[in-house]
C-alpha cells in the first residue's frame, strides 16, 4: 500500500511493507525425555545373572579343589604308608612260637632236694648226686620238656633234710627266628605251684595236660 505527500509543489512518495498475518505458530516443545529405567532394570537383572554364574563356578572350582587336595592327600598317605617297611618281609622265612613245660625248685635248702618231675606218660628224675643218698639237687633247680599230649604235668620235690622250698610248673611261649637263629622267650604261664617247709617235707605241684 502506496500513500503520497504533496509539501510545497514536492510529491514524496513512501513504501511501506506490510507482512501479511498467515496464522500464529504454537510455541515449540521441549523434547520428550525417554524413560531409561527399563534397561537400567535389564542391566541390573544381567548383573545379578552373571553373579550368580560366577559365584557358583567359584564354588564348584573350590569344591573341586578341596577334592582334588584331599584325595591327593590320601593318595600320599597311602603312597608313604606303602613305603613303610614291614615287620617281616614277605617273601622271608615266618617267625614262628612254640610252647614248652619248665619245672622249677627255688627257696633255701641246705642238703638240697630229691626231684622227679614229667607228665603221665614220661616221667624223669633229677639227675642229681648230691646228698647223704646221692640223689639230691642242688636249690635252685630247674628242667623243661617241650609240650606235648599229656592228661597231667606233675613235679614233686622232697627236702634232704630242713629247708623252705616252692616248686612250680610254668607254660613258656616261645618264639624262634630262622634269620638269625636266636629264640625269644615271649610270654609265661604259672601252671602250678607246691610248697614244702622242714625236715624232709615235699612240694608237690600237679596240673592238667
Amino acid at each position: 500500500m502506496s500513500t503520497g505527500q504533496t509539501t510545497e509543489g514536492t510529491t514524496t512518495m513512501s513504501t511501506s511493507t506490510v507482512t501479511p498475518i498467515t496464522g500464529s505458530n504454537p510455541p515449540s516443545q521441549p523434547p520428550r525425555r525417554r524413560r531409561r529405567w527399563p534397561i537400567v532394570l535389564l542391566a541390573i537383572t544381567v548383573a545379578l545373572i552373571a553373579a550368580g554364574i560366577a559365584s557358583r563356578s567359584t564354588g564348584t572350582s573350590t569344591s573341586s579343589s578341596s577334592h582334588q587336595a584331599s584325595s591327593s592327600q590320601q593318595a600320599t598317605g597311602q603312597h608313604h604308608a606303602s613305603k613303610q617297611p614291614s615287620s617281616q618281609p614277605s617273601n622271608g622265612p615266618q617267625v614262628t612260637t612254640t610252647h614248652r613245660i619248665v619245672f622249677k625248685v627255688t627257696g633255701y635248702a641246705p642238703n638240697g632236694a630229691s626231684i622227679t618231675y614229667g607228665n603221665d606218660h614220661d616221667n624223669r628224675q633229677g639227675n642229681c648226686t648230691g646228698g647223704v643218698l646221692g640223689d639230691a639237687c642242688t636249690v635252685p633247680w630247674s628242667a623243661s620238656m617241650h609240650t606235648a599230649r599229656a592228661d597231667y604235668w606233675n613235679l614233686s620235690a622232697q627236702l634232704e633234710g630242713g629247708g623252705n622250698i616252692t616248686a612250680k610248673i610254668i607254660l613258656e611261649t616261645i618264639a624262634h627266628f630262622p634269620s638269625t637263629g636266636k629264640t625269644m622267650i615271649m610270654g609265661k604261664q604259672v601252671l602250678a605251684v607246691g610248697h614244702a617247709q622242714g625236715g624232709y617235707q615235699i612240694a608237690n605241684a600237679e596240673t592238667l595236660g
